[in-house]
Order: structure tokens, then sequence, then C-alpha cells
């Protein structure tokens, strides 16, 4: 039987077109916030994974617009091309960096749960301003620095922590992949001094017990990701 290989390890035939149904048919609280946050007509998706997300954007911006979808991994753009191509979708393997497009190239970018991988995260943020066209605009997304679960994890064995971090497989899209942390201002900081402008935020609830206390608090430590709009100031 075909083997898959996809966030971290390997699915048969039969689980892949599980996942491919579950994810098609009933899109998480955080892909439709996404999903409403696109403008424009010409749309870049970073880390695009299996392109779920990348076809609904083409969805959404058809029959006009156009969508690029890029990932650095062969499998996942193996994927997306099987099960998530539109007419108006292209995927691609490489980096932003790599991939060498014009400036100025388009109205929005993606860049959703890939930031906390890139280890050098400003040079790839700049290199985003620069194929913004003037008001274009970047969605960033990202496991959420102070939250519960992440306090959590702090609490862990660090001796098995750094014996799982020697011993880990590289190149994996997976949280052993994670480099970076960010919470909502030092997040900012970096957008801001990369060129970017805020315009809106929101948050995307992991659904973790701590979701009763945030209600009580008005906070929003249980959430897992915080999801950013940004103006690119390209001048």
């Amino acid at each position: 039987m075909k083997q898959h290989y996809y966030d971290g390890r390997y699915w048969n035939e039969t689980q892949m077109n599980a996942l491919i149904k579950r994810i098609s048919t009933n899109p998480t609280v955080r892909t439709r916030k996404i999903v409403e946050m696109v403008e424009g007509t010409s749309i870049l998706d970073i880390g695009c994974g299996i392109g779920n997300i990348t076809a609904l954007v083409a969805d959404k911006v058809s029959p006009n617009g156009r969508v690029i979808g890029i990932d650095f991994l062969q499998d996942n753009i193996d994927l997306a091309n099987e099960w998530f191509k539109r007419q108006n979708v292209e995927f691609r393997v490489g980096t932003v960096e790599n991939l060498k497009f014009n400036p100025a190239s388009f109205d929005c970018v993606l860049f959703l749960e890939v930031i906390e991988h890139v280890e050098n995260p400003a040079v790839v943020l700049k290199s985003i301003h620069r194929l913004l066209k003037p008001n274009g605009c970047l969605i960033v997304s990202t496991p959420n620095g102070a939250s519960f679960d992440t306090f959590f994890q702090n609490l862990k064995s660090f001796k098995k922590t750094i014996r799982s971090i020697e011993t880990e497989t590289h190149g994996t899209g997976t949280e052993r992949d994670h480099i970076y942390m960010w919470a909502l201002p030092q997040l900012y900081r970096l957008l801001n001094r990369c060129g970017f402008t805020y315009v809106k935020h929101e948050f995307a609830g992991a659904g973790l017990p701590f979701t009763n206390i945030d209600r009580l608090l008005g906070t929003n430590f249980s959430d897992f990701s915080a999801l950013y709009m940004a103006v690119s100031g390209w001048e």
C-alpha cells in the first residue's frame, strides 16, 4: 500500500484519505479566520504544507486570482498537487529566498505556523516585505509563547528535553523543528522592525481546560496561536 510522509510520520492510503476528508470538510477555527483575513488576488502561501489552506484561499479569490504555495518538503508538494490542485494554484518546492520572486509581486502573503521554524526570521520577513505590493498584507500565525500550554511544557525535565533534542530528526516540519517561541509583543516588535505596521490580531483557542479561566479573567493564555495581519510599508 502506498505510503505518504506528512507531519513527521508515514501514513497509508486509508489514513491519508481520512485526514484529507477531515481537514477539507471541517476547517479549524484558525483556518477559517485566516481565509477571512486574505485580501487581494495575488497570494503567496509560504510553508503551505499539503496545500489545504492554499486551496481554500484559491477558492476565495477565484476566478481571477492566482495563488502560489511553496514548501521545502517535496513530500508535502506532492500531496498538495495530488489533493488540492486548482486551476488558479501553483505548488512549488523551495523557500522564499531561493525561488527569487520579483519584488512587489503579491497582494497578500501567508506565513502560517512557519516563523517558529526559521533560523533567521528577520531575514525572511524582510524578503517577504519586498515581495508585497504597496499596502499589501502579511498574515502570520504561530504558537502563542504566553499560553498555559507553553508554561506546562517548560515544567518537563530539561535533561530529558536535552536528550530528545540531541537525537531528534531534523526537517520534519513538526514541533521538533521549532526554534523560537513568540509572545504577542515580541512578534510584533520583530514585524515592525522589518517594515510592517499593525492592522489587527486574533486568537484561536486550543480547546484546553483553561478556557474557563480565560473566560472569567478576560485573558488569552489558553490560546494556541496568535494571528496577525500587518500592512506593508513598502515604498
